[in-house]
């Protein structure tokens, strides 16, 4: 069984962290593909104390090691060495050989580079979406301008010293070669953001049980939105989505599953007819089975051109129907192939009932983009 050490500098506490590190580690290594240890490097404070209390609340569930290792603040670009030699301190402290490192984000691949070169340790690249687009959400032109040049350069870095990648979408693998940098693309996996069918899948049980503790009534037409309220997630346009739909059919009902409880109560404000709930990861499930559709709204542009919400994968394996844009084109064109849940918001009608049948959806994801769906690439990823 190889030995991976996985870096990482986004705190555990947060939803994605959960679904796509956490969640990966514990099917690679039941699997008996990969022996993990993971290090979480911090620039905060705040965000080492969030790690370390979730990580005593659900110790029993991670069966790896984690060490922290406090860095200077990705930003200060040219400290990037200082973090390095930091980082090579540490793995020769923890005194553990490795045949991987798992690299999630371009910025943490840079963090592995002298690393991998005196260990002579192969480094995956996980990449995770296109951070120079994100950019745009910037209002400083000048300071998006520089951003934009420097995170295009960690892109480009990234990609050169890894001898293995991962994309989510074959959009941000495109984006990659057409910078002309030669590799062999037997080398590149594009696997998107997936979740557990053990904690997403459709259960009639589940949904009744979850109506009836928020009383909802049977024919109450549900919405549900779960996730970050980032400035890319459209939590506005989605607040005004379903305001729309509540003006026409007051039967109707929005949850919203967020850990940032203040700012969406203060967001929603009075409205009715809006539930705000914080839940753990493992819960989020039970939400989604009580809801008839889920919601995720994307501009169009190349930030989620590139992007693979893990909230697409969890609607779909709880059989949910999707209202949403074209803009994430690998799953909107996925759906729109097969068994085609989705719906474009700008066609949506509420008082238009489609025919779905919530568990053949839910079947059909749960076999093709479940996490478990994907262990062959995962084999082939840490051969």
């Amino acid at each position: 069984m190889k030995k991976v050490l996985f870096i990482l500098s986004e705190n555990f506490s947060i939803g994605v962290i959960q679904s796509q590190v956490l969640s990966h580690i514990e099917l690679i290594q039941k699997n008996k593909i990969a022996k993990f240890t993971i290090v979480f490097c911090y620039w905060s404070i705040e965000e080492l104390s969030k790690s370390r209390e979730f990580l005593r609340n659900i110790k029993h569930k991670i069966n790896c090691k984690v060490h922290f290792l406090k860095i200077f603040r990705p930003a200060l670009f040219f400290l990037n060495f200082k973090n390095q030699e930091r980082l090579f301190k540490k793995i020769i402290k923890i005194n553990e050989k490795f045949d991987y490192i798992h690299a999630r984000t371009d910025y943490c691949a840079i963090l592995c580079k002298n690393l991998a070169k005196q260990l002579n340790l192969k480094l995956i690249w996980d990449c995770r979406g296109d951070s120079s687009a994100e950019v745009d959400y910037e209002k400083l032109p000048l300071l998006k301008h520089l951003k934009k040049i420097y995170l295009n350069h960690r892109f480009k870095m990234a990609g050169k010293i890894s001898k293995k990648i991962i994309f989510v979408s074959n959009h941000l693998k495109l984006k990659y070669l057409d910078y002309n940098i030669k590799i062999n693309e037997k080398k590149i996996f594009v696997i998107p953001s997936t979740a557990s069918k053990n904690l997403f899948f459709y259960s009639k049980n589940l949904r009744k049980k979850y109506r009836n503790e928020l009383k909802i009534k049977e024919k109450t037409i549900v919405f549900v939105y779960s996730g970050s309220l980032k400035r890319y997630q459209n939590f506005n346009k989605t607040i005004d989505f379903f305001k729309k739909q509540y003006s026409i059919h007051n039967n109707t009902l929005l949850i919203i599953l967020t850990q940032n409880i203040k700012e969406a109560k203060k967001l929603v404000g009075k409205e009715k007819n809006i539930i705000i709930k914080s839940v753990l990861y493992e819960q989020v499930n039970n939400y989604l089975n009580a809801a008839d559709f889920g919601i995720l709204i994307r501009n169009n542009d190349s930030t989620n051109f590139a992007a693979s919400p893990t909230k697409f994968a969890e609607y779909c394996m709880s059989g949910l129907k999707v209202i949403t844009t074209s803009s994430v084109r690998d799953y909107f064109k996925y759906s729109r192939e097969n068994i085609k849940n989705i719906i474009e918001i700008d066609k949506f009608n509420i008082l238009f009932k489609p025919n779905f049948d919530r568990k053949t959806i839910a079947s059909f994801y749960i076999k093709e983009i479940s996490r478990e769906s994907y262990l062959s690439e995962y084999k082939e990823l840490y051969d």
